[in-house]
């Protein structure tokens, strides 16, 4: 057998191979939400803290005014993301009780996710985007 082709092909095929990524034992805030077909942004972040935590046990959870939580299914290979209808506490908070709900169906429309460094990016069906980065517990508040 000839091993030389079949080294020649590893050498070039596997580094373009996308590493695994990881959601489970994760935490991360939202920062945005996006409309990649206007280029549109909404700034989450500035007026709510939103956490969302996936656990190792396909379920996630989180806080935007409401507790919500439910299960997800992710294959770390192909980057490929389902998120489960999250049940949720249904607080009513005037001025983010809209963008609540609208994360809540874009999770529900996800489809594919992609980590870079700290970023985490949900994917939907229909060209949105949920932005996040990593919750590294700090308050940066208090941080000097």
């Amino acid at each position: 057998m000839n091993f030389s082709k079949y080294w020649i092909l590893f050498l070039f095929v596997v580094p373009f191979v996308l590493p695994a990524q990881e959601l489970a034992g994760t935490k991360w805030i939202l920062t945005g939400i996006d409309n990649l077909q206007t280029g549109i942004s909404k700034d989450v972040a500035a007026t709510v803290k939103v956490t969302v935590v996936f656990d190792s046990d396909s379920t996630y959870s989180g806080r935007f005014c409401s507790n919500f939580n439910g299960r997800f299914k992710y294959n770390a290979s192909s980057h490929l993301i389902k998120f489960g209808t999250p049940s949720h506490t249904r607080m009513m908070c005037i001025g983010i009780d809209k963008d609540e709900n609208e994360t809540f169906t874009l999770m529900t429309q996800a489809v594919k996710y992609r980590m870079n460094g700290e970023s985490l990016f949900i994917f939907t069906t229909n060209q949105k985007r949920l932005s996040l980065k990593r919750d590294t517990g700090q308050n940066p508040a208090t941080k000097k």
